[in-house]
């Protein structure tokens, strides 16, 4: 064997030998081309072929996606049926999360789609903590399924504080403080909370005029 492919050998030897130990859990740095480039973590997961499993399909450079509902629509639908969230169905399609939001905003039936494909999604975690709950998963962790359904459906799963307040022996009333996240709205949602906070500006700019 030559001296000049010495290195390569072994420089292949160790970057299968990373693979080995990144399948097998280990977040581990590699050394290849004799010590003077280094492999990080995700370009070990990015030449491994369980990662390619999970990896979004790569898009054609230079050709910006264009809005096509013949097969898009269906697209965003199957990835809700199967949990996927909104920005895995942007993903999936080729496109960027405002972009999904502004083509709900524009095309009617991409709104309905998108509605459709955020409940289906929601339907797939629920049957999935439901499932989980009766010991029907190993490992399952409720606290981070809670987690991920409080932040992929806020508008169902959210927390809510509620302070008790007491004016001279009237009745308690609850007050509660929501957080929303606008971006999580579906567009018509968006515009009534927008008109209902002009309202209550009003109100209160009416009252400071008294």
């Amino acid at each position: 064997m030559s001296d000049d492919k010495k290195p390569t050998r072994r420089n292949a030897a160790k970057f299968r030998k990373a693979l080995d130990e990144v399948e097998g859990g280990k977040d581990v740095v590699a050394i290849a081309a004799g010590a003077k480039d280094l492999v990080t973590f995700e370009e070990v997961l990015n030449n491994h072929a369980v990662a390619q499993i999970f990896a979004v399909p790569k898009n054609k450079v230079g050709r910006p996606t264009k809005y096509d509902p013949t097969w898009m629509l269906d697209k965003i639908i199957e990835v809700g049926r199967l949990g996927g969230s909104k920005d895995k169905m942007a993903a999936m399609i080729g496109v960027h999360l405002d972009t999904l939001y502004d083509w709900a905003e524009k095309h009617a039936e991409f709104s309905e789609a998108l509605k459709k494909a955020v409940q289906l999604s929601k339907v797939w975690w629920e049957n999935f903590g439901q499932v989980s709950a009766l010991g029907m998963v190993d490992g399952f962790n409720s606290t981070t399924w809670i987690f991920n359904m409080k932040n992929r459906f806020p508008e169902t799963y959210r927390d809510v504080k509620i302070t008790e307040l007491n004016n001279t022996g009237a009745p308690l009333i609850d007050a509660r403080s929501i957080t929303i996240n606008a971006r999580e709205l579906d567009p018509e949602y968006r515009q009534s909370l927008k008109l209902a906070l002009l309202a209550a500006k009003r109100a209160v700019e009416g009252e400071d005029d008294d």
